[in-house]
């Protein structure tokens, strides 16, 4: 199951690329209020307006899935941070949880790993930055490296 975050440009490239090779079932995390684009800059200089509601963070027969993908792009170093109301509204007890950023220039860093602490339950895996500019294959590549089947 892939879960990402429905910004747009690469980490929507990204997302698909891998999902064409592994997709069981997808979703987008789509803030209630404005775009990700026309919200950002504020939200970074103002930790208080961070807590973005999703029109939905529920995953439809979210029991059925035994792994779950999580891209998003990186914010000033962290997961853009409508992810974690996706996060913290799901339980990950039982489910192998494998994130995956885009980002210019910024590493993934310790996103994973804050994500993982924010659910409290799950297998979270070591996860991976693409490039802007990283071809299909490099997605490929790295989804079918991961020994999970559709």
């Amino acid at each position: 199951m892939w879960q990402r975050w429905a910004g747009g440009g690469e980490n929507e490239r990204r997302s698909r690329q891998a999902a064409g090779r592994l997709m069981s079932g997808a979703g987008r995390l789509m803030p209630v209020n404005g775009s990700a684009d026309s919200r950002v800059c504020r939200e970074h200089a103002d930790e208080s307006l961070r807590e973005v509601a999703l029109t939905a963070a529920a995953v439809e027969n979210w029991e059925e899935y035994g792994t779950v993908f999580i891209g998003y792009p990186i914010w000033w170093g962290i997961a853009a941070w409508p992810v974690d109301g996706f996060v913290t509204g799901n339980d990950f007890t039982g489910k192998t949880v494998i994130p995956f950023c885009t980002s210019a220039s910024s590493p993934l860093g310790q996103s994973g790993e804050l994500l993982a602490k924010l659910a409290g339950t799950g297998d979270w895996q070591e996860g991976h930055r693409f490039g802007s500019s990283a071809a299909q294959s490099e997605v490929a590549a790295w989804a079918g490296g991961l020994g999970i089947s559709g």
